[in-house]
């Protein structure tokens, strides 16, 4: 697994563009402009800080997983 932050995307030439001027931003211009620093942090900084505030819980995923989805898709491969 690999985790890619919008600050090194940044820094390997991704731009950043202001959400009102449109005007290319940097990282730390973007997180001061937003509301939830939180929120900025794990959305775009890939920073788990808390549990609760994930989107989709490990008991939720855990609960979702099924060994009979993978028969399904090998038999929409096979045909």
């Amino acid at each position: 697994m690999s985790r890619v932050t919008r600050t090194m995307a940044h820094a390997m030439g991704l731009e950043i563009y202001d959400s009102q001027t449109r005007e290319p931003i940097t990282p730390e211009q973007a997180r001061a402009q937003a509301l939830d620093k939180a929120a900025y942090d794990q959305n775009y900084e890939c920073s788990f800080a808390d549990e609760s505030l994930a989107l989709l819980t490990h008991e939720l995923i855990t609960a979702a997983e099924s060994d009979e989805a993978c028969v399904i898709l090998r038999a929409g491969l096979d045909g």
